[in-house]
């Protein structure tokens, strides 16, 4: 079925969410989400929610809020820029963010994009969310704190009347990194070293070579490259070296020149891939660039 209005868009998100067992959570990848969009969630119904916190476009305070439902799941994935809506059989795909511009959310009548979806079965969809589920992020308060930051710069932007425009970066110091945005939450098993985020270790294998045992550790060196280049540290199991400091620390133990070379080129990738934020972008730029 086929909707080219807001108002049946949110009418069938709407009876999507009332047929929902509440032993099965509602699905819910939609890029941006704006003021009263947390009116859209059910408090009787479970849900797990990825969105979009690294380009501006939503508004960290409806996170926060989502955060304190104890029926609710979110993680965030930088480069989401999808609009899925997926219940027990069926699943809502079009193009409407959950905000006053999308959904009409609080909004004037016509006011905002024109949007529309469609409605299709739910089996290959479900199968497409649990897997960037899986390499969504934790929502930390380094993250919202650093939202919030790209929230007030796309406020100031379109109160210039610049509002469609892409959102330059307008800190006047470089970009801070979230350290969850690189690195899965601990050193896990036999490993010495923290192990890449999920989602950069499937960059790596779309990008450099097919995932293998041996392969996940090009992105892990270099997410800890990127995070050493940016001023951190980070905890290692290596008896002769703790913590890597700098990136020289991570190229002594990455030791061989055809690993380095992979490394140097996943670097390359992720200075300009989409999938990863502002921060990211720009400290692996800076690392090439120094280099």
């Amino acid at each position: 079925m086929f909707m080219g209005a807001k108002p049946a868009i949110l009418a069938e998100v709407r009876r999507l969410t009332q047929s929902q067992p509440e032993s099965d959570p509602l699905r819910v990848a939609v890029a941006f989400w704006g003021a009263g969009a947390d009116e859209l969630v059910d408090p009787s119904k479970r849900y797990r929610i990825i969105c979009n916190l690294t380009e501006g476009g939503t508004n960290p305070a409806v996170i926060r809020m989502l955060l304190t439902c104890p029926n609710v799941e979110v993680r965030y994935l930088p480069g989401l820029h999808a609009k899925v809506f997926i219940g027990a059989s069926q699943a809502l795909v079009g193009s409407a963010n959950f905000s006053a511009n999308g959904l009409g959310i609080g909004a004037e009548p016509g006011a905002g994009w024109h949007e529309a979806a469609v409605l299709v079965d739910a089996v290959e969809v479900t199968t497409w969310f649990e897997a960037h589920w899986q390499s969504a992020l934790p929502v930390a308060e380094q993250v919202l704190f650093e939202a919030e930051l790209q929230f007030e710069a796309r406020a100031v932007l379109q109160a210039s009347g610049a509002g469609g425009a892409p959102v330059p970066d307008t800190h006047e110091r470089p970009p801070v990194l979230v350290e969850a945005e690189l690195f899965k939450s601990s050193i896990t098993g036999g490993n010495k070293i923290r192990m890449a985020a999920r989602y950069l270790e499937n960059i790596y294998a779309d990008a450099i070579e097919p995932e293998t045992r041996r392969s996940v550790w090009n992105p892990a060196y270099a997410a800890s490259i990127i995070w050493t280049a940016a001023g951190n540290k980070i905890q290692t199991r290596i008896d002769s070296c703790p913590y890597f400091t700098t990136p020289a620390d991570v190229l002594a133990r990455a030791k061989h020149a055809k690993t380095i070379e992979k490394v140097r080129r996943f670097i390359q990738v992720l200075s300009s891939h989409p999938a990863t934020s502002p921060a990211l972008r720009y400290w692996a730029t800076e690392y090439l660039r120094t280099k």
